[in-house]
């Protein structure tokens, strides 16, 4: 049996999802968290989980500003509509 079919490739490149980004964030700081309390530092868990819980929501609305506007941008352009 043989396969002479090429491979679906897509030049596309995806975006990276909202979630994805947020729950990379998440991990990254409960990764340093462990990483300090690793090598001996004391950490305010409170401070720490309010902390995290602001950056969480200041990165939330960043990305959907930035992705609104945007998307603004690229459907304001009125070149094609107009010879």
């Amino acid at each position: 049996m043989s396969y002479t079919g090429k491979p679906a490739t897509s030049s596309k490149k995806l975006p990276s999802r909202l979630t994805t980004i947020v729950w990379g964030v998440i991990l990254i700081a409960l990764g340093g968290a462990t990483i300090a309390l690793a090598l001996g530092a004391t950490i305010d868990t409170q401070l720490g989980l309010i902390a995290l819980l602001g950056v969480t929501g200041v990165l939330l609305v960043g990305v959907s500003l930035f992705r609104t506007l945007r998307r603004k941008d690229t459907s304001t352009d009125t070149s094609s509509i107009h010879p």
